[in-house]
């Protein structure tokens, strides 16, 4: 019998508040679009993808995630772009956000040592996915930053056959609010 597995990542997600602000840009950014959108409450940077994990495996997930040390970070958003062989529309920061970087950092360099995660060899580009099997834009409009204070990080379950959200959270860590 096949061992159970689930397809897992560690993500930010935004707060509700800017939910709607994103979305709404990614349909003006998006008309006339034959791809599909995130469901508003599925947009997401993803921290670490770590694919097909046996369930087995998910204490240790939480067992590094329950030691990761960070504090709170402003993630703004300001950047739009896409990439052609995904065929991925973005809206990511123009800027490395060092915190948020330190903190992919220490969750791969954490689940490299305990739960024997391979680690993805393409650097880390911080993005939100807006739309997926897009088509690039002509132009893409600048945009004041959408700003948010990161207050925690998740453990979250791709659930493909959902009708809605495609995305569940398992668990979140707060930051500490003190270094």
């Amino acid at each position: 019998m096949p061992e159970l597995s689930q397809r897992l990542f560690f993500a930010l997600f935004p707060p509700p508040t800017l939910h709607d602000q994103i979305a709404q840009l990614a349909q003006t950014l998006t008309q006339g679009q034959t791809g599909k959108p995130l469901h508003d409450l599925d947009l997401h940077i993803t921290l670490v993808f770590l694919g097909d994990i046996p369930v087995a495996k998910i204490p240790c997930l939480q067992q590094v995630a329950d030691n990761i040390r960070a504090t709170p970070f402003a993630v703004s958003l300001n950047q739009f772009g896409y990439w052609e062989k995904p065929r991925i529309l973005w809206l990511a920061p123009d800027e490395p956000i060092p915190a948020l970087n330190q903190l992919v950092q220490q969750l791969t360099d954490k689940l490299t040592q305990h739960c024997a995660y391979q680690a993805e060899k393409r650097p880390y580009r911080a993005h939100m996915t807006l739309y997926r099997h897009a088509t690039p834009c002509l132009n893409y409009p600048t945009i004041d930053p959408l700003i948010w204070q990161a207050q925690e990080f998740c453990l979250v379950r791709s659930n493909p056959q959902s009708t809605k959200n495609r995305y569940e959270i398992i668990q979140r860590w707060q930051f500490q609010t003190t270094p």
